[in-house]
């Protein structure tokens, strides 16, 4: 609240970025109250989480909170996880940890989901191993190429970052293939990227220079491509 920090000054009240960036360059400014368009009080105060005694409608306060370092900045060796991933070299992604398991992303076409189960008696080991869910992408998806070599996964986007930028709100179908698409997901989902390896052969794309398309022979070109997963069970 304002008798709980000293004012120091109006800044820009544009948006909460312009009165941010102002609270920034304003020496001992820890504190702003912000009403969108027309005010931007930068304070200082002593506390580091002022209590909100009182609200007004309209108007915004932020602060900054206490600066924390890390105790150590090294991994002792009970805290890392013993993986038996045998001769398999990459495509393993973390979906989820829980605190007795981890959903991990075996592969991504077809996406294979494995549970491994955790012990927790002495440090952290894995005790168990299966395969959860395995889906297929529809045919049509990448014209039925398969050979996808792994990627990297994943970041979860709020409900509320994906209806902000209308990713749903319009259908990407048109009305005779409508009875045939699934549901549109709901909720946050849970953004990857996945490459694919291409291996060329001589005469597979336009015509052209003859002894180009020899050299081009067996050499591998990668495509990148974005990917959704649901947010819960099975992912």
């Amino acid at each position: 609240t304002p008798s709980q920090c000293r004012w120091l000054g109006a800044g820009l009240p544009y948006t909460l970025q312009n009165c941010q960036q102002s609270c920034e360059a304003k020496e001992r400014c820890n504190a702003f109250s912000f009403h969108e368009g027309s005010a931007c009080e930068l304070r200082h105060c002593q506390a580091a989480e002022p209590a909100p005694l009182w609200h007004m409608k309209g108007w915004q306060s932020w602060w900054r909170g206490a600066h924390q370092c890390l105790q150590r900045a090294w991994v002792k060796d009970e805290e890392l996880l013993a993986f038996p991933a045998g001769s398999v070299e990459k495509n393993w992604n973390l979906i989820e940890g829980q605190k007795d398991r981890l959903f991990l992303e075996y592969f991504i076409e077809p996406h294979i989901v494995l549970t491994a189960h955790l012990q927790r008696h002495a440090g952290i080991s894995i005790v168990g191993l299966e395969q959860s869910f395995v889906t297929r992408w529809p045919f049509e998806v990448l014209h039925g190429l398969t050979n996808v070599r792994g990627g990297f996964c994943c970041l979860r986007l709020s409900e509320e970052l994906l209806t902000a930028h209308r990713l749903f709100t319009e259908p990407w179908w048109s009305d005779e293939d409508a009875a045939d698409v699934p549901a549109t997901p709901t909720g946050p989902l849970r953004l990857g990227v996945g490459h694919l390896q291409r291996i060329r052969s001589p005469f597979d794309q336009a015509p052209g220079d003859l002894s180009r398309f020899r050299r081009q022979a067996k050499s591998r070109t990668y495509h990148q491509f974005f990917y959704m997963l649901r947010d819960s069970e099975p992912f």
